[in-house]
């Protein structure tokens, strides 16, 4: 990865860092990088400041398909409390239909279904049920 004047430390908390100052350098930084370099530091990003990591996602011009492996990866592997934000951030980058369809295709916790279904006020519940994947839910995420 290209050398950075960002750590996963700095920006894991925003309070102490001035992010809206360093913000549009971050994004140009990010963008300047490999495909395969953004998403490694979005994942890297991801653990101390899942919120900024999904902003960035955005800003990222991640090309569609590493866009929808992305997502898929973070359905499967992220706490369901990141539920809400997730579907916040990767509707715009998919659209709504593939959105869904993905995430009802997709293995993931009961937890993280709940929290989809609660947050979307029912919308993986429209997907037809041959679609719909659940993983037994690990001990690390109850």
């Amino acid at each position: 990865m290209k050398t950075t004047e960002f750590t996963h430390e700095q920006l894991a908390n925003p309070r102490e860092t001035n992010q809206n100052q360093s913000e549009s350098n971050l994004r140009r930084w990010l963008i300047s990088l490999s495909v395969e370099e953004r998403i490694a530091f979005l994942s890297e990003l991801w653990p101390t400041n899942f919120r900024l990591a999904l902003k960035l996602t955005q800003a990222a011009q991640l090309p569609r398909k590493e866009t929808e492996n992305f997502f898929r990866h973070l359905l499967r592997e992220s706490h369901h409390n990141a539920a809400q934000e997730i579907i916040k951030r990767f509707t715009p980058m998919l659209g709504e239909k593939k959105f869904w369809r993905i995430a009802a295709q997709e293995e993931i916790t009961p937890a993280m279904r709940d929290f989809l279904n609660y947050y979307s006020r029912g919308r993986l519940d429209l997907e037809p049920l041959d679609q719909v994947h659940i993983t037994p839910q690990s001990d690390t995420q109850k």
